[in-house]
């Protein structure tokens, strides 16, 4: 049973039927263009066996538009007021399972076991870098990440190297998975619309990071430090980091050893070339 949740007029009967208000706090903007939801579910590749976790479902359109497709579909929600709204979504579909709660507050190991597993997730711009940053850091099994983003955020996740959108967590999502950008999204495909355009991201998880480095953490603190003062040159910034400990001597010879100009800035280095630098300061 499919309770259409992406027409508009369905919507507004349900925010009528709960007395329910957006909130803009919780940066509530519901989906209601089904083109965009066949994108989503494109996107995620569902297969039968898929356990997925879903990160705000709001009223849940993609759960009442998807869950059925896969065998576990699993929801955190922060908004108790849907509660008796998504209580019918969970009696229509057995799968369907909300937990209520912070996501960033709850134990992802804890949600998810040792399974692999797929997220979906309509993202308010303030907690985006967040909650990636917790998924890819859980050490849980997590194999492809579709997210709903601010277009300016998927920018700069997509981004290339040299240009203004490109910085630290593109680079850190590089080292984790292929970012791809699946579709823009016009603002008049949620209600209530929002005052900028959407994209639809997908991050498929490497079967192996593209380079190999000995110590991760320290490439991510040469990465931070290279782009924490964008103006300056790569080594100023490797100099002055408070985040790293080594001398300018050593600062020199480890990126004339890595046969990387000083006088770039940190935005126009690739992945590779991060990790030959770290690869060198590995060595001191």
């Amino acid at each position: 049973m499919s309770f259409e949740l992406y027409k508009p007029s369905v919507v507004q009967q349900v925010l009528a039927q709960y007395d329910l208000q957006t909130k803009k706090a919780f940066g509530q903007n519901f989906l209601v263009d089904r083109n965009v939801l066949a994108k989503i579910c494109s996107a995620a590749a569902f297969e039968r066996d898929d356990f997925v976790l879903e990160i705000g479902p709001g009223l849940g359109v993609l759960a009442d538009f998807a869950a059925d497709q896969v065998e576990r579909w699993l929801a955190v929600e922060i908004d108790r007021d849907f509660e008796e709204h998504l209580a019918r979504l969970t009696a229509a579909h057995p799968n369907f399972e909300v937990i209520y709660g912070d996501f960033l507050k709850l134990s992802l190991p804890d949600l998810v076991g040792t399974r692999c597993y797929k997220v979906v997730a309509n993202l308010p711009y303030y907690i985006t870098s967040p909650i990636i940053t917790k998924i890819i850091s859980s050490q849980t099994n997590w194999q492809r990440l579709v997210f709903m983003v601010q277009f300016e955020v998927a920018k700069r996740l997509t981004a290339t190297p040299g240009t203004k959108d490109y910085g630290s967590l593109t680079l850190y999502l590089q080292y984790y998975g292929q970012v791809n950008l699946v579709a823009k999204v016009s603002p008049n495909s949620f209600l209530p619309p929002p005052e900028v355009d959407s994209a639809v991201i997908a991050i498929i998880r490497h079967p192996e990071p593209p380079v190999k480095v000995e110590d991760e953490q320290l490439m991510f603190a040469i990465i931070q430090a290279a782009f924490q003062q964008r103006r300056k040159t790569l080594a100023n910034c490797l100099k002055n980091a408070p985040n790293l400990n080594y001398s300018s001597e050593q600062v020199d010879w480890a990126l004339a050893q890595a046969g990387i100009s000083g006088q770039r800035r940190g935005e126009t280095l690739s992945l590779s070339e991060y990790a030959r630098l770290s690869q060198v300061f590995a060595q001191l």
